[in-house]
């Protein structure tokens, strides 16, 4: 036998990898979201582009961000 782990036990080892990555870097981003919010005095008085888009899109797409840095790191740890 030439392989160390079969297709399944690197499935199983990433799919174990991103049930600890993913809710970890989502919290991360989340804690690090709440210290620097659009609510905070120092956001409030940056002068913002004329297309700075609504505040709701950031939530959406840091969000998604984080979950695709999640995946990532888990593939990473699970080679």
């Amino acid at each position: 036998m030439n392989m160390l782990a079969s297709r399944g036990q690197l499935r199983a080892s990433f799919l174990r990898w991103a049930l600890f990555t993913v809710p970890l870097c989502v919290l991360l981003g989340f804690l690090s979201g709440q210290l620097g919010s659009p609510d905070t005095a120092w956001f409030q008085s940056l002068v913002k582009p004329g297309i700075y888009p609504e505040p709701k899109w950031f939530g959406i797409v840091w969000t998604i961000l984080y979950v695709m840095i999640g995946f990532a790191l888990a593939l990473v740890a699970s080679a």
